[in-house]
């Protein structure tokens, strides 16, 4: 983006700061504007709307088209959005709470990494040493899983790691909710979603999201 066109983005935002009366709408876009120098706080916001939908009482048919028109946030950048927040407040919200989190990590390095955390296949200072490359330095999926194999720690052959049997509930429910986070804006592309579908994911997130759901007997 360049100086010009920033300039614009920046003062459409502040102007639909200044003009909206819904504190919601008011806390996106402030968001919005500020999350070049960290984006935790609008991925935050982001993935609310992403369960909650509230960008239709605004007019906007999807979040996608929210973020496009309102926000000039781009559709990758969303997924991004959402999907670092959901898989980090997941596996690692300490994270979180810092206030240098300024690059996006690739979506798919913290795929990789919270795999690894929850197989162990990596110990504790090996699995920071990752963190730390793919949130500050920008790994890739690849170059994570290159490393892990450098260090013996990922299975041969193209078999994915299987998941440990010993997860906790609390693990399985936050997967649970970023998955249907993720569907939910897939589905958003089209425009015929039948509403059982999305009567099944919410009532697939709340149970996620119940104290004491886990598996049945």
């Amino acid at each position: 983006m360049d100086h010009h066109l920033k300039t614009q983005v920046e003062a459409d935002l502040e102007r639909k700061i200044a003009s909206t009366g819904d504190d919601v709408r008011r806390t996106v876009l402030e968001r919005a504007r500020v999350f070049k120098s960290s984006w935790v706080d609008l991925g935050e916001i982001l993935s609310l709307l992403a369960r909650n939908q509230q960008y239709k009482a605004w007019g906007y048919k999807s979040l996608t088209e929210y973020c496009q028109k309102e926000l000039h946030i781009r559709e990758a950048t969303v997924h991004k959005l959402v999907g670092n927040f959901n898989f980090l407040s997941s596996h690692e919200p300490k994270l979180l709470e810092q206030d240098n989190i300024v690059r996006l990590p690739d979506p798919e390095s913290l795929r990789v990494l919270a795999r690894a955390k929850e197989d162990k296949t990596l110990d504790d200072e090996a699995w920071s040493r990752l963190k730390e490359g793919a949130i500050n330095h920008g790994y890739t999926a690849a170059t994570l899983h290159r490393k892990i194999r450098e260090a013996g720690a990922e299975p041969s052959g193209d078999q994915a790691p299987k998941e440990k049997e010993s997860q906790t509930d609390a693990q399985i429910r936050q997967r649970i909710i970023s998955l249907v986070s993720s569907i939910r804006i897939l589905l958003e592309k089209k425009q015929d979603t039948p509403g059982e579908i999305q009567e099944a994911l919410t009532c697939l997130e709340r149970f996620a999201r119940t104290e004491d759901a886990g598996p049945n007997p």
